[in-house]
């Protein structure tokens, strides 16, 4: 299944891309309400809060720029029994959107786990969920980039 969320973020591109490959770990974390480092892993909570959550393994692939956009790779999969969650391979696209403003594009996909049943629930209510924690962790993100 594919996932696809964006923000604006009210600051020129150079400025938030700057900003990110400084430090990629610390802004995505700030995109969380909870995360903690455990040596070189870095956990998160993602969910839509109200008890709707899971601890995350976040992993942060080598920025690179395609033309004039900053690509950020971004993996992560559930901490604890990993059969049951899926695993999300994605990208975090930087990229201008006039002059003082840019644009967060999240691009990812996940395959549902446990087969026909995982499908069908992921059809019926996981996608949704999945869809919804972006759009908060994409928000989230492009607030704090505000903010800085």
């Amino acid at each position: 299944m594919f996932v696809h969320d964006f923000d604006f973020v009210e600051r020129p591109v150079h400025e938030v891309r700057q900003t990110l490959i400084s430090d990629p770990k610390k802004w995505l974390e700030s995109a969380f309400k909870y995360a903690d480092e455990v040596g070189d892993t870095v956990l998160l909570k993602l969910g839509l809060g109200g008890g709707i959550a899971k601890w995350i393994e976040l992993k942060i692939g080598t920025p690179r720029m395609r033309g004039e956009v900053l690509v950020l790779p971004i993996s992560w999969e559930a901490t604890g029994p990993k059969n049951l969650f899926p695993k999300m391979q994605a990208e975090l696209e930087v990229a201008s959107f006039g002059p003082d403003q840019t644009q967060l594009v999240f691009l990812g996909s996940y395959e549902a786990p446990l087969g026909g049943i995982g499908e069908k629930m992921d059809n019926a209510l996981m996608h949704r969920v999945a869809e919804a924690s972006i759009r908060k962790m994409i928000s989230q993100l492009a607030i704090s980039f505000s903010n800085a």
